[in-house]
């Protein structure tokens, strides 16, 4: 389960987010009920993807500045029309797909995403950025809602912080499933910060996200318990590598996730009612 592509800094996916245990095991069923699996996995799927379309975007307006990385961030831009007003305050960033166009990472995106901000370098302690999605499309998956971005400045350990909320509806084609979630966390950028490639990022995600699937009935809340670590890698990008979470869903026993120890792979430690088990999760929350 994972992708926001300052922390993946979170988006593609709470859903392909894999822990850490590299012996081989044979994929088990959760001991929890698929309407929970189903609930949570969607919600951290798009909590991952919106993340990730989004730190694409604020590392492409902050071209230049220490968190610009030049391997990816333009990708998303190539076939957008781009309009930037520097002159008001916040700036208005706007970005109009149309009804589809590829972008440079051969993805089709359409709709409109609007950015207030009020400063190029959101690396700038105290700077912002305020992003909407209009009806805003990527290879068909749509997203409507807002996130909200603030650099807190450095902490005690001298790594760049932020805090991230979210509320997104989203609409995957494919499935049907129609999810709404809201997230609220706070960033940690624990290395990588200052170089022109994701591949050494290291991104310390705590807080909440919640999620409500149309049709379902059925709302989780997911507590992070041990911060999530999310690597940017290429190998790895779509996986958080080590963290505990626990799922909340009124009237069933938590389910508590472990993701190991910094390995990327897609096994991860299901704990319920003190039983626990090795899972593969990649399938666990279909």
């Amino acid at each position: 389960m994972k992708k926001l592509t300052i922390l993946t800094l979170l988006g593609s996916t709470l859903l392909s987010m894999n822990s850490c245990k590299k012996e081989p095991i044979t994929p088990v069923k959760s001991q929890q009920g698929t309407t929970t699996n189903m609930v949570a996995g969607n919600t951290l799927k798009v909590a991952d993807q919106t993340f990730n379309e989004s730190m694409t975007i604020i590392e492409a307006l902050n071209s230049g500045s220490l968190i610009y990385k030049t391997d990816q961030a333009d990708a998303i831009l190539t076939c957008a029309t781009v309009t930037n007003d520097t002159v008001s305050m916040p700036h208005v960033y706007r970005l109009d797909f149309g009804t589809g166009c590829v972008g440079g990472d051969g993805s089709v995106r359409s709709g409109v995403i609007n950015i207030q901000y009020n400063s190029k370098k959101l690396a700038a302690i105290g700077s912002y950025a305020n992003i909407t999605f209009v009806n805003y499309a990527v290879d068909s998956n749509l997203y409507n809602g807002t996130l909200d971005l603030v650099n807190n400045g450095l902490n005690g350990n001298s790594n760049l912080t932020f805090s991230l909320n979210t509320n997104v509806d989203y609409t995957n084609v494919n499935t049907g499933d129609e999810v709404t979630t809201t997230i609220a966390m706070d960033i940690e950028w624990t290395a990588g910060f200052g170089t022109s490639t994701h591949d050494d990022d290291l991104l310390s995600m705590t807080g909440n996200i919640n999620g409500f699937v149309t049709g379902s009935s059925s709302t989780v809340n997911i507590n992070i318990i041990d911060p999530l670590i999310k690597s940017r890698a290429t190998s790895c990008g779509e996986y958080f590598i080590q963290g505990q979470i626990r799922i909340v869903e009124a009237s069933k026993p938590d389910t508590y996730l472990d993701y190991g120890n910094g390995e990327c792979d897609d096994k991860g430690i299901e704990t319920i009612n003190g039983v626990s088990q090795t899972i593969q999760l990649e399938g666990y929350f279909k």
